[in-house]
C-alpha cells in the first residue's frame, strides 16, 4: 500500500462527514490508500458517523482511544499505518477530488517529505477558514527508525 491518511477526530460530527467522503471520491483502487480515522475520545457524534461511513468503504478503519491531544490522536494513526507515506488530513477539511491520484504518480522511493499548498474555500459567507498548516506527506520507508520513537 502507497499511503496512508490519517484523520485525528474530536468533536468534528459537523464536518468529518463531508471528510472522509472526499478520501473516497478518488481514481484511484482502494487497495492503493487507506484512511484511518481516530476518534480521540470525541464526545460528540464523530465516531458513529465515521462508523457509519467505514461500514461502505473498505479502506476505511476507524480507530478509538482515549483523549490525548491532536499529536497522540496521530500518533496512534502512525501506529496502524501500513502505508509507504503518510498524509495528515484534518477532520474539517477535504480533498480534492481524484487528487490523490496525481500525489501518488510524484512520489518516488526517492522522496522523504513532500509539501503542496492547499486552497481555502469558504462554504458560507459567516465563515472564515484559516490556513495553520502545509499538508505534508511523510515517507516511513525513509526514517523507520521514526516509527519506534513515536509515544502515545
Amino acid at each position: 500500500m502507497k499511503l496512508s491518511i490519517i484523520i485525528p477526530m474530536y468533536k468534528v460530527e459537523l464536518y468529518v462527514e463531508r471528510c472522509l467522503l472526499s478520501t473516497q471520491k478518488q481514481d484511484i483502487p482502494y487497495s492503493d490508500y487507506e484512511v484511518i480515522a481516530v476518534n480521540d475520545g470525541s464526545p460528540d457524534n464523530s465516531l458513529n458517523i465515521a462508523l457509519q461511513i467505514a461500514e461502505q468503504y473498505p479502506n476505511i478503519k476507524v480507530i478509538t482511544r482515549e483523549n490525548g491531544g491532536l499529536s497522540a490522536a496521530r500518533n496512534t494513526g502512525v501506529l496502524h499505518a501500513s502505508g509507504d507515506y503518510i498524509w495528515f488530513v484534518d477532520s474539517d477539511d477535504e480533498i480534492y477530488a481524484n487528487s490523490i491520484n496525481n500525489i501518488l504518480k510524484n512520489l518516488d522511493s526517492n522522496v522523504n517529505c513532500y509539501y503542496f499548498s492547499s486552497k481555502v474555500i469558504n462554504y458560507s459567507p459567516e465563515v472564515l477558514k484559516k490556513i495553520i498548516d502545509i499538508p505534508i506527506i511523510v515517507s516511513l520507508t525513509s526514517y523507520p527508525a521514526r516509527i519506534n520513537t513515536i509515544h502515545h
